[in-house]
């Protein structure tokens, strides 16, 4: 049997037993393209997925009337596909915005990052990797928790739910961007989504809260950085500061040390040269005592010059040498010698 032109096998059974209805369906297709049996594009009337799927369903129901049978099915269903594409939902969505929140004219808030995720999400195609999802039915209505898709740089995981009587989708996603080298703790960049509605045609709302406080807080975190960078950068400038002032310091002090030295000298050598000059200034002083000294200086020069003078006259008068001038006893013998030595004594002492 072909349905919506693809080959499916399926089994129908189908009993009443004393005006109470019996149900058992089950249907089998290899490689279905979802694209035949998923929503629309409202706006642009393409499918927003594609992929091709195996599809195992199986359904059992029993009632007294068409509803009850409706309400009453239990069973499972199994969708087993390796790849997809969502056509518009752009799993790049980070790398795209952040470059727009950075500029100095971006304020962030929920308005604002709302409306700058709606302008970028459906932009672009999403190639992902999809682990089997399988639903459970009962009561008439079709739950799974464990939709999962997936690629290298992005997760999306939701629940869904399906009313087959009342005809009415309820599900929820979340898509995890990878923050790479802007991981912040406390927050993560996520976009929820939510669907109801129709199963052909459901309402789709996006929710960015999550992703406007990851930008909050990383725009908080790049201020503290900031901050910290420009305190540290301030305490490097005052510790070296501080160096300089240091060395600067030390400088000082060798200098003023030098000073102090040189004036040191200075003063030690004035005083030296007062000292010297003082010295000759009371030498050249005439008073009793300087003319005591140099009275008694005088004539003791005056009696070595006139006792060597009176010697020589006596060598040369008597022709006597000074060895036998010694001999004889020198002056005290020679009674000439006695009274020129007399003489001399009384010239020095009239001096």
């Amino acid at each position: 049997m072909d349905w919506q032109e693809q080959p499916v096998d399926f089994d129908l059974a189908m009993k009443n037993t004393e005006q109470n209805g019996s149900l058992r369906f089950s249907l089998n297709a290899l490689d279905f393209p979802l694209q035949k049996i998923l929503w629309k594009n409202h706006e642009t009337g393409e499918a927003i997925f594609e992929g091709k799927a195996n599809i195992a369903l199986m359904i059992e129901s029993s009632g007294q009337t068409p509803l009850e049978l409706a309400k009453g099915m239990a069973g499972t269903l199994k969708l087993d596909m390796s790849k997809g594409k969502l056509v518009n939902l752009n799993n790049n969505l980070l790398q795209d915005i952040l470059p727009i929140v950075d500029e100095d004219d971006f304020e962030i808030d929920l308005n604002t990052v709302t409306e700058t995720t709606n302008n970028l999400l459906f932009k672009k195609p999403y190639q992902f990797q999809m682990e089997p999802i399988e639903f459970a039915i009962a009561g008439g209505v079709a739950r799974t928790n464990n939709i999962h898709i997936y690629d290298s740089s992005s997760n999306l995981k939701g629940v869904a739910k399906f009313d087959l009587v009342k005809n009415h989708l309820l599900a929820s996603a979340t898509l995890a961007l990878d923050e790479g080298d802007e991981r912040i703790d406390g927050a993560s960049p996520d976009i929820e989504f939510s669907l109801t509605g129709a199963i052909n045609q459901p309402d789709l709302k996006v929710d960015a809260s999550p992703l406007n406080n990851y930008l909050a807080l990383r725009a908080f975190e790049q201020q503290r950085h900031r901050i910290e960078a420009l305190q540290a950068d301030i305490l490097e400038k005052q510790r070296l500061n501080r160096a300089v002032m240091k060395i600067v310091t030390k400088a000082e002090i060798r200098r003023e040390t030098e000073r102090k030295k040189q004036e040191a000298l200075s003063l030690e050598q004035e005083r030296l040269k007062l000292e010297e000059q003082s010295d000759i200034e009371t030498n050249q002083i005439d008073t009793p005592k300087n003319r005591e000294v140099d009275s008694v200086g005088i004539r003791q020069r005056k009696l070595k010059e006139l006792q060597l003078k009176h010697d020589n006259e006596i060598r040369n008068r008597d022709g006597i040498t000074m060895d036998e001038l010694e001999q004889d006893g020198g002056f005290n013998k020679t009674p000439s010698l006695e009274s020129e030595t007399q003489k001399l004594l009384d010239q020095i002492l009239n001096y």
